[in-house]
């Protein structure tokens, strides 16, 4: 006699074993025939009921009495705790979490009070369903050389692992890969708040995957775990990136001036063109100024002259600079321009740094895009420091939207909002100033102070 009522349903016991539930009984696998039916025995081995099924039809073909009563309870239990599985390995968010988020639903139902399981009581069987799911001995690491990343992370996104006590971990989509290879102007950026433990930083290469005058098209390439910011461990990230990317030909490198992450680059990558960025160069001036006691108004009037160096061509910056010593300091704090300017001839104007705070006839004047990805990665963490394989994860995600985004920008479809008109016309400007300097229409003197007077800077 063929039973479809009452309902039958599998799932997976605690100790791994498919469970057959139906009508408050459950059954273990005894036997499977041969024509397409199983034998299943009551759970309690000291009851003799059984339950044959057709695999065929999906239907129950026989059923024997049970001399034990059946525990609908029991059955909401293993319910649960085969869903909180399930969701423990569908996420990497921290399994507490997982578990309270899950909990939330049922907590609000009376019939559930008195058969949730507590987290302590759950705990060590939800770790080890996300390991067993990861095939990994472990998902948290104190130690670097003990990290492993999982194959259903690695697959297609792990470009190489180097090096045991001070691991590096580089990710690169497949489609990034090949996208690298026609990519000049790359942007480099750190962050610590999102790094996960062990690891120290994460330092992530964005490039420009086409900008117009109207659009900006910058998107993250290359992800990196590294055990810290030494130059030694920048030199070993851009040369694994050299070699397991052998297609990446930068032509210039613009970073927040980060000294050790430029000499690293530029030793890898001898040809490339190391450029800085406007806004660090403006907010370090500005914060030194503040700090040997330069007042606002000479803040607000010198120093704008002092940032507008930025947007000449090297060979008029250092005219340009003695044009401001010369002129507008308030003579009640001479000391303090003084040291100032100290400061400012040590730091800037030296010629190669001088190369690399130039931003002119530079589409990009600032890593402003790679800093707004990480303040976008850092509100999808949502806490100091995720786990290892909630970040990857994380990483991956974006990986696959930015991926998506660069196919459609080359279908010629815009993957950002267009350019604000008025920065638009703020750049024409800069550009006409400098021209006309370039042109001997105007002197250096002109120059700076035609450009300290345009707004949006």
């Amino acid at each position: 006699m063929n039973q479809k009522y009452p309902k039958v349903e599998f799932f997976q016991g605690r100790k791994g074993a498919k469970i057959l539930w139906r009508a408050g009984f459950r059954y273990t696998l005894e036997k499977i025939n041969k024509k397409d039916s199983s034998i299943w025995r009551c759970h309690n081995r000291k009851c003799k009921g059984s339950l044959t099924w057709n695999t065929a039809d999906e239907t129950v073909v026989r059923v024997s009495d049970h001399q034990c009563k059946p525990n609908f309870d029991y059955y909401k239990i293993e319910k649960i705790r085969s869903k909180l599985k399930k969701a423990v390995c569908d996420s990497y968010d921290p399994i507490p979490k997982v578990y309270d988020d899950f909990m939330k639903k049922y907590k609000t139902k009376n019939e559930y009070d008195a058969i949730l399981p507590s987290f302590l009581s759950i705990k060590d069987t939800l770790y080890k369903a996300r390991k067993d799911h990861l095939a990994v001995h472990a998902t948290t690491f104190k130690l670097l050389k003990d990290v492993v990343v999982p194959k259903i992370l690695a697959e297609d996104f792990l470009l190489v692992e180097d090096g045991a006590d001070n691991k590096i971990l580089v990710f690169c989509s497949l489609q990034a890969r090949e996208t690298v290879k026609s990519v000049s102007h790359f942007f480099g950026d750190g962050t610590f708040k999102s790094a996960p433990y062990p690891f120290k930083q994460i330092y992530t290469l964005h490039g420009d995957t086409g900008s117009t005058s109207n659009q900006t098209r910058i998107a993250p390439l290359i992800f990196s775990l590294l055990p810290n910011k030494e130059e030694v461990t920048y030199l070993r990230l851009f040369e694994l990136i050299k070699k397991y990317l052998p297609g990446m030909t930068p032509t210039y490198y613009q970073t927040d001036y980060e000294l050790p992450a430029m000499n690293a680059f530029k030793i890898v990558f001898p040809d490339v063109t190391i450029r800085g960025c406007l806004f660090h160069y403006s907010q370090a001036i500005n914060r030194k100024a503040k700090k040997l006691g330069i007042p606002q108004s000479m803040r607000t009037s010198v120093l704008a002259k002092l940032k507008c160096l930025a947007y000449l061509p090297v060979r008029y910056m250092s005219e340009g600079f003695m044009s401001i010593t010369i002129d507008d300091v308030d003579q009640n704090y001479v000391r303090e321009w003084d040291n100032f300017i100290s400061y400012y001839i040590k730091q800037w104007m030296k010629p190669n740094t001088l190369n690399i705070v130039s931003c002119y006839d530079n589409r990009h004047r600032t890593i402003n895009a790679a800093e707004g990805w990480h303040f976008r990665l850092n509100s999808f963490v949502g806490r100091k420091k995720p786990s290892l394989y909630q970040l990857i994860n994380i990483l991956k995600d974006e990986s696959v939207h930015y991926d998506f985004l660069v196919r459609r920008s080359q279908m010629y479809v815009p993957y950002s909002k267009k350019r604000q008109q008025r920065d638009i016309i703020t750049d024409q400007r800069i550009s006409k100033i400098v021209d006309d300097l370039i042109a001997d229409i105007i002197d250096v003197k002109e120059c700076i102070q035609r450009l300290s007077k345009i707004k949006f800077l």
